[in-house]
């Protein structure tokens, strides 16, 4: 990685920030899974709201996850390369095998573990097909800001000074929707990674399992959780843009304190 002294100091604290952010947000998913498991079989609890609203928890302990890592991975884009984010790919494939790994592991502290032939013939298979998916999700978000942001025209970034961080090709930004950004233009496109995902598994299993809603209340209750799945969208774009917008600041500060000890 040919960096300069501050790029490499800097790369290192942010790759460190983020194994400590999304580890944060992993712990708390995996805790809150036996919990969420042991309310829901409570006989004082399992008619009550609070399964629900536990499980509404957990979705956006989910929810975060994705942000968080689509946020940094905008990041180390912007501020770096894509091709100086291997680093950040590995910490996220690593977070992600052993966030389900955990998880898994703290369902059957709960409920009891599988016989060896269960865990081979079925257990293990979706354990893998989850972890794949996940970093197929990331794969399709590294795909979208290479064709938005790498590939970009010149004429949709400011010119940049060798004073001036990287990043200042695309921030600040002049409006919270300005998609004439090739940097919010690929915020709002894998800001909805999650939510089609949570989009697609929710048609299968109405599809599959559950039918066609049986009277006027199952119907509302259904178009409820798809208008929940596609606010997602929006609600990622925003968060996201709130940490770039934190992560710019933060880079302009330490910028400006580094080259000014060096005078």
């Amino acid at each position: 990685m040919n960096l300069s002294l501050f790029n490499r100091t800097r790369y290192k604290r942010i790759l460190w920030q983020y194994a400590v952010v999304i580890g944060l947000i992993s712990f708390a998913y995996v805790i809150a899974t036996p919990i969420g498991l042991r309310l829901s079989s409570n006989v004082l609890f399992e008619d009550t709201v609070i399964p629900l609203l536990w499980s509404t928890l957990t979705d956006v302990m989910h929810y975060l996850f994705y942000w968080a890592s689509f946020a940094y991975l905008l990041l180390f884009a912007s501020r770096f390369s894509l091709r100086q984010s291997k680093g950040f790919l590995g910490t996220y494939a690593a977070v992600v095998a052993a966030r389900y790994v955990a998880a898994m592991l703290a369902g059957y502290l709960e409920n009891g573990f599988p016989t060896g032939e269960e865990f081979l013939t079925e257990v293990l298979f979706y354990l893998i097909l989850d972890i794949l998916l996940d970093w197929v999700m990331m794969a399709a978000a590294v795909l979208a800001v290479f064709l938005v942001t790498e590939r970009a025209p010149w004429g949709n970034m400011r010119r940049v000074s060798e004073e001036q961080s990287p990043m200042s090709r695309w921030m600040p930004f002049e409006g919270m929707m300005d998609l004439r950004n090739p940097l919010l233009r690929v915020n709002l496109i894998i800001a909805a990674i999650p939510s089609l995902q949570q989009l697609i598994y929710r048609m299968i299993y109405d599809i599959t399992y559950y039918g066609v809603a049986r009277n006027l209340a199952d119907l509302l209750w259904m178009i409820s959780y798809y208008l929940g799945d596609l606010m997602g969208i929006l609600i990622g774009y925003f968060f996201i843009l709130l940490l770039l917008n934190r992560f710019y600041l933060t880079e302009e500060k330490a910028r400006m304190e580094f080259f000014k000890d060096q005078d």
